[in-house]
């Protein structure tokens, strides 16, 4: 579709929704020429940022088509980072600092992340994540929230973002009106969530509340279902849900910005044109588009746009309404001249982070008998998208590590303490089942290590970090060499 062929106006106004991604560290031509037509702006991923000069290359290259493009990173600081995708993070992430509880230590990390990522370029931070973590089995969630308490998590989120904001950039506070509750990953398929308006009232919509009252600038939508409010429209794609629940009833005035429409959990069925148009009807301002497109997804947008204009399912006023509270958007936190780490607090002391670890009495005997010898093991185990071939855990600090991914693979017999090292053990079976083995196998020279979100009963933690970034890492190795 081109202007020629749109009514007046709205292929710009279409464009000016429009937040998308692409593969590379160079801004590629169809990309710029779509910036210089009206495109809202761009959002980085692990493979488009590379080294911090060519992030800020690529980003100078965006700024010379389109002075004021959002440029947006999914960096939440702890097992999901962009900025440190190729190292780890070096911040340790939602859930520990949720049992760490000290918010003026949440809302540094918030100016931290905040500056690191104007250093680079950006202007609007996909972070932070507001989901109350109430059920081990997510598979998408778990350590990425504060915690499974309500107030808790709502008093670490509005800290989050009092410390972006003062750093001087805007945030997008996800997932509305909840992913916490749920048992699939909405990167794969279409979670449901068996909760009424009274349950999200007293539980998931807490923490929303506290964003919304912190100056959270955009709120990202979820892609799942929640019949009791809409048994038809994943919430992306409900007007009941980001026209009543989260505009009307809650107030929020900022843009709606959708969670990539590229997931299963919004495509299917749909495609993702069909999903963008959708969205846009059901009050979704701003539609990113994942990190894998090209321009005949753009013109099958702003054809179907179209279309659904003429079909009365979707207005031209709908159109403007969005493009206007983005363009609002990309003036409201102007980004700083900083170097990246510039603004960096000094290190948090590794005993304070393991503090905050789970320990049971059985790893606190194996640390003093071990006395610093011993070998880790490895479970390699499916990652959610989100979190994507980041380093992580001892690994992420070259830690030497036998990488495991079947349940039967050799065990050692040299007769040494071992550390069996997991991300949602009690999640995956080979992994449950090789731990199983090295127990009965080694029985007290070896332990488990979860690094991810424990089971209900910890019976694979012998030590829960709530966390795997590089930062929790070598606070664990520390741990277990009797360091901490």
């Amino acid at each position: 579709m081109s202007v020629d062929t749109a009514p007046a106006g709205m292929y710009r106004e279409v464009l000016g929704t429009l937040l998308l991604g692409f593969a590379g560290a160079q801004l590629p031509d169809w990309v710029a020429a779509l910036l210089e037509d009206g495109l809202a702006g761009i959002c980085l991923y692990g493979d488009t940022i590379g080294t911090p000069d060519e992030c800020r290359r690529l980003v100078a290259q965006v700024r010379a088509h389109k002075r004021d493009a959002i440029v947006a990173v999914d960096e939440e600081g702890g097992d999901v980072t962009r900025l440190h995708f190729c190292t780890g993070s070096p911040y340790p992430g939602n859930a520990l600092l949720g049992r760490l509880d000290d918010l003026a230590v949440t809302e540094q990390i918030g100016r931290d992340v905040g500056a690191e990522a104007i250093a680079a370029g950006c202007t609007l931070l996909l972070a932070p994540v507001a989901d109350v973590s109430t059920n081990p089995l997510n598979p998408v969630i778990g350590v990425r929230s504060f915690g499974a308490d309500p107030h808790r998590v709502s008093a670490h989120v509005g800290a989050w973002i009092r410390g972006a904001h003062s750093a001087g950039i805007a945030v997008c506070t996800k997932h509305f009106p909840g992913h916490g509750d749920t048992t699939v990953d909405s990167h794969l398929g279409l979670p449901r969530v068996t909760r009424d308006l009274d349950a999200l009232s007293t539980g998931e919509l807490i923490s929303f509340r506290a964003a919304i009252a912190a100056g959270t600038d955009a709120m990202m939508t979820a892609h799942i279902l929640l019949p009791a409010l809409d048994p038809k429209a994943p919430a992306t794609m409900s007007p009941r849900i980001v026209g009543q629940l989260l505009r009307q009833d809650l107030g929020f005035a900022g843009v709606v910005l959708s969670d990539a429409l590229d997931m299963e959990g919004a495509r299917a069925g749909r495609g993702i044109a069909g999903a963008a148009v959708r969205s846009l009807a059901a009050g979704v301002d701003l539609l990113c588009l994942g990190g894998d497109n090209d321009p005949a997804l753009i013109d099958e947008i702003c054809a179907t746009a179209s279309a659904a204009v003429r079909a009365g399912a979707l207005t031209i006023q709908r159109i403007g309404d969005a493009a206007r509270k983005v363009r609002a958007l990309q003036g409201a936190r102007p980004s700083r001249d900083l170097t990246w780490g510039q603004a960096a607090a000094a290190p948090m002391p590794s005993d304070r982070l393991a503090a905050a670890f789970e320990i049971s009495d059985r790893a606190r005997r194996w640390i003093d008998e071990a006395d610093g010898r011993f070998e880790f093991i490895t479970l390699e185990a499916p990652v959610t998208p989100a979190i994507n071939a980041v380093p992580w855990g001892p690994a992420a600090s070259a830690i030497p590590s036998i990488q495991v991914s079947s349940a039967h693979a050799p065990l050692p017999v040299d007769g040494g303490y071992v550390a069996v090292v997991g991300r949602d053990i009690h999640r995956h079976e080979d992994a449950r089942a090789f731990a199983d083995r090295a127990r009965e196998a080694l029985g007290q020279r070896v332990i488990c290590v979860e690094m991810g979100m424990p089971g209900p009963d910890l019976g694979y933690a012998d030590i829960a970090t709530f966390g795997a970034s590089a930062l929790v890492g070598k606070v664990l190795v520390e741990l277990l060499r009797g360091h901490s």
